[in-house]
């Protein structure tokens, strides 16, 4: 039986609401919440035959909520969103160097004993949170000074620095939309991040960085639909 810890600081409920909803999807996998004043606990169990799948999965999960969800607190604290360009600029700055971020993560990774989330970020990622303070005050003085052309160029260039999907393919499937591409391998996940379902998706558009979007039988809001041709080209099905 293979037996570990998952946690992370109680400040980070979102996190641990994301944190939570992967846990239950993962096969074979046996947790139980426990009790801490200061802490979200998860003692997780399984056989030793899926230890390896189970540890990929918690990566996965540790990964995402670092570099997405923990980075996005430090470098955008303090600041609102409030319209579709923000959401696709600050996308932008979280994913633009998303996978050397993913290595130098997963090479810090190794031999943990527990998945204390926090502790991994402070302590084994302190040169990654550095790079995040730099870059904070930067990107709050982008978002309060430039125009609407800056911040739509900005993220351009961000996009073109690292390679995404060739094709990305939007559908509205049993009421809800979904992201699907011409490599089935490739998974695109909409993370809860925001409150709106759009801002949602359209974070999760420039982090797939397709090189085209398809619209098929689906209507998106008129001012994210602005937002996107300028950025990348959208296509009608």
């Amino acid at each position: 039986m293979w037996i570990n810890e998952l946690s992370i600081d109680k400040k980070y409920n979102v996190e641990y609401d994301y944190i939570i909803s992967r846990l239950d999807g993962i096969k074979n996998l046996s947790y139980t919440k426990e009790n801490s004043k200061e802490r979200f606990i998860c003692s997780l169990a399984t056989n030793l035959e899926n230890e390896n799948f189970v540890k990929s999965e918690l990566q996965d999960i540790i990964t995402k909520v670092i570099l997405i969800y923990l980075k996005r607190r430090i470098v955008f604290s303090g600041i609102d969103v409030n319209c579709y360009l923000d959401v696709a600029y600050m996308a932008s700055i979280i994913y633009f160097d998303i996978n050397y971020e993913v290595n130098y993560l997963r090479s810090k990774m190794d031999n943990i004993t527990d998945y204390n989330i926090d502790g991994i970020l402070n302590f084994r990622l302190k040169k990654l949170k550095d790079n995040w303070l730099e870059l904070r005050g930067f990107t709050a003085d982008l978002l309060k000074f430039s125009t609407v052309e800056d911040l739509t160029y900005i993220t351009s260039l961000m996009n073109s620095t690292y390679s995404g999907v060739s094709e990305l393919k939007l559908e509205k499937t049993k009421g809800s939309i979904k992201l699907t591409t011409t490599q089935p391998e490739l998974n695109i996940d909409i993370l809860p991040i925001y409150s709106n379902d759009y801002y949602n998706i359209l974070d999760a558009i420039i982090f797939s960085n397709p090189k085209n979007i398809l619209l098929s039988n689906i209507s998106l809001p008129k001012e994210m639909t602005t937002v996107l041709k300028k950025i990348i080209p959208v296509k009608y099905l």
